[in-house]
């Protein structure tokens, strides 16, 4: 007799009408090959019209991805060696039919990947109008330039590239941290990964330069520091601040740059009116 899920045709046999298992075909829509951290658009092709309401689970490296439900979705992030995996499920009467399908990621192997080696000796930058020069090396050749990019909240100084082995950077007004994000000459992408943050320090004097309080009240008052110095702010890099006898007020914002070191001596005091900040 008929069931709701097909005919039977003897006690032994059931034959299932109308339950279409959906096709599992896995496709990755973004063209090859794949850059480190690549986000990939991946589509499932799929009968969709003879099937009823498909539901989708996708995971990579065998962790859920929440929120990738759709049958098109973008994976961030793509890294070599990931495993896309999808599962697409067909609810019917009679129970759920699944399927699966993944699609392995192995386009740019780490060891092709190319590095950037940062080999200044110069960390320090010390010229603010001229150019300062930071070395680097790229392995293997072949890729070209690199691309700066700033990983410091400032915003960037201006910089460009001399041959193939020297950034110059020029009219510096701070100190900076930076990366080298090296292209692939074949695809418009970056590898992420290519060199470690560096960071420069900048200073406007050569030699770092000590401000000593030795009076009483406003920091703001030259009669109150050594040689009638009062510090800059930002105070520059490797710069010192003592805070040698009395009370000290503080009655205007001030900086700490980074490498700035601000010290109150035993006995003496120091009153925040304004905002201190620490780089």
């Amino acid at each position: 007799g008929r069931t709701a899920c097909g005919w039977i045709a003897s006690p032994s046999i059931l034959i299932q009408e109308g339950i279409t298992e959906p096709y599992k075909k896995l496709l990755a829509l973004t063209a090859g090959p794949y850059c480190d951290s690549t986000n990939v658009e991946m589509q499932i092709e799929h009968n969709h019209f003879s099937l009823t309401a498909l539901q989708y689970k996708w995971y990579r490296n065998n962790v859920l991805l929440p929120g990738k439900i759709t049958d098109k979705e973008t994976i961030e992030g793509i890294r070599y060696g990931d495993n896309i995996y999808v599962e697409i499920i067909n609810p019917t009467p009679c129970g759920n039919t699944q399927v699966s399908d993944n699609l392995y990621f192995y386009d740019v192997n780490p060891s092709q990947r190319p590095k950037a080696n940062i080999v200044s000796l110069k960390d320090t930058l010390y010229t603010l109008n001229a150019n300062d020069t930071v070395r680097y090396t790229i392995t293997p050749s072949g890729f070209g330039l690199p691309k700066v990019i700033y990983t410091s909240t400032v915003p960037a100084p201006l910089h460009s590239f001399i041959g193939d082995s020297l950034i110059v950077f020029s009219n510096i007004p701070y100190t900076f941290s930076f990366k080298l994000s090296i292209g692939n000459p074949a695809i418009t992408c970056q590898f992420a990964d290519t060199t470690q943050q560096k960071t420069i320090y900048v200073s406007n004097s050569v030699v770092p330069k000590n401000y000593v309080f030795n009076g009483v009240g406003n920091w703001s008052n030259p009669a109150n520091w050594a040689n009638g110095e009062v510090p800059p702010s930002p105070l520059p890099f490797n710069g010192t601040i003592l805070i040698n006898s009395g009370t000290c007020t503080l009655d205007q914002p001030f900086t700490v740059g980074i490498g700035g070191q601000l010290t109150v001596a035993a006995g003496a005091n120091l009153i925040v009116q304004g905002n201190l900040i620490r780089l």
